[in-house]
């Protein structure tokens, strides 16, 4: 069985927006007369939900690492239920269970804005995560604004099917285009090279 990483899962998540986006283009030349925009939409989720399942893998990779002797502050002061002391006290390696109680508490925490990604960060003992992966502070902050623009529009997808909110809106669909589509797939892969170039781990 191949062993995995962090990047090695995103690389095989990612290929769902890219194929999407594909397929996308194929039906495009062929005027199926149908709105496909909704395989650009489709690419969207999948492109963040591959970046979002990264930091999880992240994170559960890192934590196995871990033991009482070298806890991170983050992790350290990390509140556990009183259920856990049993996962604790089952497991002969440590490591495990800091990783399996850390993961449960995470498995349904997005990690998808600035502030989530860079906490997770904490608990793997990597304090100011995005001024080390971004030093250049202009970059930093225009990669900060496209994380928040994708990661809002999955979320209009996700919880609003894409349609406008307001009142008087007629709730039609948001406008969408192959482009928007390529580009937020282009930046979660920016994004995961230069968080793996950062921490080798």
């Amino acid at each position: 069985m191949a062993q995995h990483t962090a990047k090695s899962l995103f690389d095989l998540n990612i290929v769902g927006a890219k194929e999407s986006i594909a397929l996308y283009e194929g039906l495009d030349k062929i005027r199926v007369g149908a709105d496909i925009t909704w395989l650009l939409r489709a690419s969207i989720v999948f492109s963040v939900s591959a970046m979002d399942a990264y930091f999880h893998d992240k994170v559960r990779y890192r934590m196995a690492q871990f033991n009482v002797a070298n806890l991170p502050d983050a992790l350290r002061n990390l509140q556990i239920k009183m259920g856990d002391l049993a996962v604790w006290e089952s497991h002969k390696r440590k490591g495990n269970a800091i990783r399996n109680i850390v993961v449960e508490r995470m498995a349904f925490k997005s990690l998808q804005g600035m502030n989530q990604i860079a906490d997770a960060m904490r608990l793997c003992g990597e304090e100011g995560f995005w001024g080390k992966v971004y030093p250049d502070k202009t970059i930093r902050e225009q990669v900060l604004i496209e994380l928040k623009e994708y990661g809002d529009r999955r979320n209009d997808i996700v919880h609003e099917g894409d349609r406008l909110s307001a009142r008087n809106s007629g709730k039609v669909l948001r406008d969408i285009d192959l482009t928007f589509a390529q580009d937020c797939c282009r930046f979660v892969e920016n994004l995961v090279t230069a968080v793996e170039q950062a921490f080798a781990w």
